[in-house]
């Protein structure tokens, strides 16, 4: 699978057309079509600003196989570079997204923690006002 057919697998997945993407991207769409058929160079910079419309990561459309295309920050093909490591760098992803749960698991907690105490306070300021309402 090339950049251009991973990109549409991506899009269609976040049920976008190509019209909206060319737009996100700022680009005609017949040149983002020519970015999906693969019949243009893709840059680095163009990658990484596909891959935050489609919120993935650039390792994912670049990192799918051993002998992946790539194509430097200048635009230009360059053979050489292949990721070869995709187990590693999906580990790593993978620890990525549990850090970010576990933070998200925090911050839910705190939150619920927060709501508790402010529906006592709300609570306690209702008792007040009662009271203070009906004092002579």
């Amino acid at each position: 699978m090339n950049i251009g057919e991973k990109i549409r697998f991506f899009r269609e997945r976040k049920s976008l057309s190509q019209a909206q993407m060319s737009e996100r991207l700022g680009m005609s769409v017949q040149g983002y079509g020519n970015i999906e058929r693969g019949e243009t160079d893709v840059s680095y910079s163009r990658i990484e600003h596909i891959c935050k419309e489609l919120g993935i990561m650039p390792e994912t459309l670049i990192g799918f196989s051993e002998g992946s295309d790539f194509f430097n920050s200048s635009g230009n093909y360059n053979t050489n570079y292949h990721l070869k490591n995709n187990q590693n760098l999906h580990f790593h992803a993978d620890q990525k997204l549990l850090h970010e749960n576990e933070i998200l698991k925090m911050q839910n907690q705190f939150l619920a923690e927060t709501s508790k105490l402010l529906e006592k306070r709300i609570s306690d300021l209702e008792k007040l006002l009662n009271a203070l309402s009906h004092k002579p």
